[in-house]
């Protein structure tokens, strides 16, 4: 069976932290869930204003070399390589490297269960090639992860995160995105045009909309990347990330389909005037629509397939502590380039993981997912299968995509609305000029339903033809003679 490792919500910061037990005896650690890094580490007992890690209580710890990491957001960690004996879930690895953090700099809330990082990604040799130039190999073993596989390679290399679900888990060693593609499943599987070519986990988003409506949702704003990206946006899934981070043309068009009154807050969040009991009805569900592996091309034309995933408000609207009657919304400003691959890129970070399932296939790059409530919350996993249940409480939302501007994609409903023209020129040239039996029928029944002259305009016509072509005259092969006639 999958290992499962404890998860719990962060009170401070929106996102969650795993629990795994360090040293000997074990000291329960905490740290945040991050699919877009590969290192774990945690602060020191003696520098942490919350929990942290005691190496003094700890008989099987090592310190080794002084190591610090940098992240995006401009915190930077400092500290020793720590070698001590990890409990993941119910299995334990021996000697494993984390860093023990000394100094901390940069924004760090420390919440209720600890801080720090737990690297749910493992470099890959392809991206490591492409982009880092480094010893991919080196840098997958020194990843959390990596290093765990290497020990216990009868685990299967997969992750799956469940972190909207009422009991939020994280499964490692589940069915493969292989078992998803020959056993029936909730999972779909993502294209893999931008998973292939770097470690961290991007996948190709088509199109982001704002979906209003229950039973019959709508779109009011929509932006489809395919109409000018055949590939889509370069969308990386980032459980460490508390928001959903767009370029700043895609967040002004976001805001602009939101209730009136929102605007960009210091932070470049966004916020927005709400009633804490109408939020679900008053704002958006985000609808997002991801290519899929089902996706095929042919000369450059796309099939368009895809898997829309909704989010509703509940996962990225909270009622403001500060500010009466505000709501912030977890869309943040990250700039007017925001670019990856040299495209238009997004990042979907915890209201995203708590709208769907991920499954995380590192042996063949692949992502899964599936929309939270097609499942059984804290339904036991099997190896060789998913869980399976009813779609009841699954959110609805409207297709994002544009059925007419739509790029190299196929779309069913403009081949529909172009045949029905084709059609409709082609019935009225046949029905109002053919001279055969069959049009001339249609016309006369046209005439008796309407009333009008259909079948003598068509006549005349063509009477008139014949006489423009006869030069005027009544009939072509006699010429009228004058009157020689003298009057009486």
């Amino acid at each position: 069976a999958p290992l499962e490792v404890e998860v719990k919500p962060q009170t401070d910061g929106g996102l969650f932290v795993g629990g795994l037990d360090v040293g000997t005896p074990p000291q329960r650690i905490w740290a945040g869930l991050d699919t877009a890094s590969d290192w774990l580490w945690f602060p020191s007992a003696a520098q942490a204003s919350g929990p942290g890690f005691s190496v003094s209580n700890s008989s099987s710890a090592t310190l080794a070399e002084r190591k610090g990491l940098t992240f995006a957001d401009g915190m930077d960690v400092q500290g020793h390589v720590l070698i001590d004996d990890v409990l993941f879930g119910r299995s334990r690895a021996s000697k494993m490297k984390m860093l023990l953090a000394e100094n901390i700099s940069g924004s760090l809330s420390h919440p209720v269960y600890g801080a720090g990082i737990l690297g749910l990604a493992v470099p890959a040799e392809k991206a490591s090639g492409w982009f880092s130039g480094g010893d991919s190999v080196k840098e997958s073993e020194s990843s959390f992860l990596g290093q765990f596989w290497k020990q216990h390679p009868e685990v299967p290399r997969t992750l799956r995160l469940e972190l909207g679900s009422v009991r939020p888990r994280l499964l490692v060693g589940v069915s493969s995105s292989s078992s998803a593609l020959t056993n029936p499943s909730d999972v779909t599987l993502l294209a893999t045009t931008f998973t292939s070519l770097t470690s961290n986990w991007y996948v190709s988003t088509r199109a982001i909309g704002l979906s209003f409506g229950k039973d019959a949702p709508f779109v009011q704003m929509n932006l489809d990347f395919n109409a000018a990206q055949p590939f889509g946006a370069p969308t990386l899934l980032d459980s460490g990330a508390s928001s959903i981070r767009v370029g700043s043309g895609v967040w002004m068009h976001l805001m602009l389909g939101m209730p009136s009154g929102c605007q960009k807050e210091p932070n470049n969040l966004m916020g927005c005037p709400c009633q804490e009991g109408s939020i679900e009805d008053d704002f958006p569900t985000i609808s997002v629509s991801f290519e899929t592996m089902a996706t095929f091309r042919i000369l450059g034309l796309d099939s368009g397939a895809d898997k829309i995933i909704c989010i509703p408000p509940s996962a990225y609207v909270t009622v403001s502590k500060a500010r009466e009657g505000w709501c912030s919304l977890a869309i943040v400003d990250a700039g007017p380039r925001h670019q990856m691959f040299g495209f238009e890129a997004m990042v979907l970070g915890v209201p995203f993981f708590k709208s769907a399932n991920i499954l995380l296939d590192f042996e063949n790059r692949v992502v899964g997912v599936e929309p939270v409530g097609s499942f059984r919350p804290g339904a036991q996993l099997n190896l060789d299968e998913l869980p399976a249940g009813g779609s009841e409480e699954v959110c609805k939302c409207a297709d994002p995509k544009n059925w007419w501007s739509t790029g190299k994609r196929f779309s069913p409903k403009r081949v529909v609305v172009v045949l029905m023209l084709v059609s409709m020129v082609a019935s009225y040239v046949f029905v109002g000029f053919s001279q055969t039996r069959t049009a001339e029928r249609i016309r006369v029944l046209l005439e008796s339903f309407t009333g009008s002259g259909v079948s003598s305009l068509a006549a005349g016509d063509a009477g008139r033809s014949l006489t423009e072509d006869a030069g005027g005259r009544s009939d072509g092969q006699f010429m009228e003679m004058a009157n020689r006639r003298s009057p009486e």
